[in-house]
This record gives structure tokens, C-alpha cells and sequence, in this order.
């Protein structure tokens, strides 16, 4: 993780510049599900590199890669229940307990894995790949290890890439390298 920016987004595209990295499976047969781990410090960066890195996978490499903020794609689905301002109301006034419970059934890490194919099913053109952003952003609420769990059903035929603001281990998440997620083994990491 203490490589530079710049030089991780110039590996990385040219890793999914190769032909094998969109085969259906990974090593082992296991899915082609990968972590793309960085300092959390250097978020604003990746943020800027990771519309770089989509416009060079959609327009060089002739290749459509679909990406998901979870945040962003939380607020939608609330306003889409109707339910986002009351969301802000019920935050005021609930513990951060209830609160996170009462939005587990529409924002659960099943439901946000069942958006996200919903993303990919309506996009314009079908995705070869899903880049999974927003993670950090959407601490607590959201968590990766869920996420990832739940689309490994959903999303079995293309890439994915979740850009995750701490340390990924091959065994664990340590989200912004202070907090500990459950364990999670079954995604590669993006660069060794």
C-alpha cells in the first residue's frame, strides 16, 4: 500500500488491459473479485484517478466498466423508498443502534448487493466490469466483507474491483486501518 497513486492506476489498467483478466473465474476457479487497497489519506487522490482509470478502460481498451458508489447509490434507494428525509429525521432521533437497524432492511449488504446487479442489469450498455467505490464513505452503514459476500451470487460473470481505503490482507479489512471488518479470503488483491 505505500506505492504512489499514480503508479498503482498505471499497473492496474495495465492489468485489466490484459485479455485473462475478464475470463469468467479467477486462480483456482475462484471468482475475479478484487481489492483495490490504498491509505485512506490519499482518497481525494483516488477519487480523481478512478475517473481517469474508467475513461481509459471505456475508451482505450474498448472495454465498459460500470462503477457503483455505495453512498451515492444509498441515498438514491432511499429517495427512491421516499424514505431519505425521514432517514435524517429518524438519525436525530434513534440511537446509532436503532437507526442502523432500522434501515438494515433497505440497505442491508444483500440489498445493496441486490442494487448493485440492478445497476449493472439496467445499465446502458452491459458492463465487461463493476467498480465498487464509496465504501469509506458509507462506513458504518455499509460494509465490504457484506457486500462482497452478497454479490458473489449476483455478479459471477464479470470483474470486480472494490476500491477499499485501508488494508486488505488476503484474510481481512481494516477499514481506514483502524477498524477490523469480519474476515474475507475470497477476493485477490488487485496489486501485490
Amino acid at each position: 500500500m505505500s506505492h504512489d497513486i499514480d503508479f498503482a492506476f498505471q499497473q492496474m489498467l495495465q492489468r485489466v488491459s490484459k485479455a485473462d483478466f475478464f475470463s469468467q473465474t479467477g486462480r483456482g476457479n475462484d471468482l475475479a473479485f478484487y481489492i483495490y487497497d490504498y491509505a485512506p489519506s490519499a482518497e481525494l487522490k483516488v477519487r480523481e484517478h478512478t475517473t481517469k482509470f474508467i475513461e481509459a478502460i471505456n475508451s482505450r481498451l474498448g472495454r465498459t466498466a460500470l462503477e457503483v458508489d455505495v453512498l451515492n447509490l444509498m441515498v438514491e434507494t432511499l429517495r427512491n423508498y421516499g424514505f431519505l428525509e425521514r432517514a435524517y429525521d429518524m438519525q436525530k432521533q434513534m440511537s446509532q443502534e436503532d437507526f442502523f437497524n432500522e434501515l438494515n432492511g433497505v440497505l442491508g449488504p444483500d440489498r445493496i448487493a441486490e442494487y448493485i446487479q440492478e445497476k449493472v442489469r439496467q445499465a446502458e450498455k452491459k458492463p465487461d466490469m463493476v467498480i465498487i467505490t464509496g465504501i469509506g464513505k458509507s462506513y458504518p452503514i455499509a460494509r465490504a466483507h457484506g457486500i462482497l459476500n452478497n454479490l458473489h451470487s449476483r455478479l459471477d460473470e464479470m470483474p470486480v474491483i472494490l476500491f477499499y481505503p485501508g488494508t486488505y490482507d488476503k484474510a481481512s479489512l481494516s477499514l481506514f486501518n483502524e477498524f477490523k471488518e469480519n474476515n474475507y479470503y475470497r477476493a485477490f488483491k488487485m496489486l501485490d
